[in-house]
């Protein structure tokens, strides 16, 4: 149903299950976007599953695009971002597309619960996710030519906001429309105090 020419991409929430197979109990999900995907949102969080993602071969050939030799935080989320960055379509579904399995080897897994979000404070104070931006900001200027007219904009007052006085900073963040979901979300808006976006 999409236009062949325009990069698409669908993706979904996991129903978390254990190492037999059986849903968590009380039956768990991950995190569901709350609002429609964006590339402001895509600048500050993946929330698409690479496990769960498929593709036209418009999209593909955005990817091959980008070249093999550059470094990326996480593969789903450049594609994530890329797709968004250029007005292509994502179709985020709230209805979970396959059974995640967890195990205690797991080494990427399930990031809920109060000892996620502890470990993600300390990366973020450790400065991963300042890091993972850089990445992902140098990797864009790839692209920069392709990125529609509001997503320039976007990129521009996202990285305002990595640099100069606290107060631009900050205003910039604001304006750019750059948003996490869940309670990760606090990260950012310390990050421009704390020089860690």
């Amino acid at each position: 149903e999409q236009n062949p020419d325009v990069p698409a991409l669908y993706c979904s929430v996991t129903e978390y299950v254990d190492e037999e197979g059986r849903s968590w109990q009380p039956k768990k999900l991950s995190l569901s976007l709350p609002w429609p995907a964006t590339f402001a949102n895509a600048l500050a969080q993946s929330t698409a599953g690479g496990n769960t993602m498929v593709f036209n071969r418009a999209a593909r050939d955005l990817l091959i695009s980008c070249g093999t030799d550059i470094e990326v935080p996480s593969h789903d989320w450049w594609l994530y971002i890329i797709v968004l960055g250029v007005g292509g379509t994502v179709k985020f579904d709230s209805r979970p597309s396959l059974k995640y399995r967890q195990h205690s080897d797991n080494l990427i897994g399930a990031n809920h619960g109060f000892g996620a979000l502890v470990i993600r404070g300390i990366k973020f104070l450790e400065g991963h996710y300042r890091k993972q931006n850089s990445l992902n900001i140098k990797n864009l200027s790839l692209l920069e030519s392709q990125l529609t007219v509001d997503n320039k904009n976007t990129l521009k007052l996202f990285k305002n906001a990595r640099s100069g006085s606290l107060y631009h900073r900050y205003v910039a963040l604001y304006k750019s429309g750059v948003r996490r979901h869940g309670l990760t979300g606090i990260f950012l808006w310390l990050g421009p105090l704390l020089n860690r976006i």
